[in-house]
């Protein structure tokens, strides 16, 4: 995808993209965890590309990585609920983490670990969340697609 958009002279830093893996998350949890492995492989390809988002999508959730730094992570409204979002850390003991924009937001004086804490069925107080983090996290927010769909 990369060499293709700069191939083709397609790739503009002034636009958002948003690459969008359907089918990769949910079903036997092996093939899940290899394929969260794979989005944190690609996203860290393409951090040097501050304007792209990779995210994982199944009939339930979308999953983002969060790599190290400050993250600005903007809420789809068409796709995302406001509810039902989480954040888990994928690297490291004591992952320093900072909130801006959730109902419950996270202070760096809590460090997550499996071990120790995770987030999860928080809320986004609002439609851009800041992330600030010394590691690799795991976002996860609710589908609304697919729940409508289901009514």
């Amino acid at each position: 995808l990369q060499q293709k958009f700069i191939e083709e002279n397609r790739y503009s830093p002034d636009k958002q993209y948003k690459i969008l893996i359907t089918g990769s998350l949910g079903g036997r949890l092996d093939h899940t965890l290899n394929n969260i492995h794979i989005l944190h492989k690609y996203a860290e390809r393409y951090k040097k590309y501050e304007n792209v988002t990779l995210q994982m999508m199944d009939n339930n959730s979308l999953g983002t990585c969060i790599l190290p730094g400050k993250t600005i992570y903007m809420r789809s409204k068409e796709f995302e609920f406001d509810s039902g979002c989480g954040v888990f850390p994928l690297l490291g003991d004591k992952v320093e983490l900072e909130t801006k924009g959730l109902k419950w937001n996270i202070s760096k004086t809590t460090p997550m670990s499996f071990k120790n804490f995770v987030s999860c069925s928080n809320r986004m107080a609002e439609d851009i969340i800041e992330f600030e983090t010394n590691s690799t996290l795991f976002w996860t927010t609710t589908n609304k697609i697919t729940k409508k769909t289901e009514r």
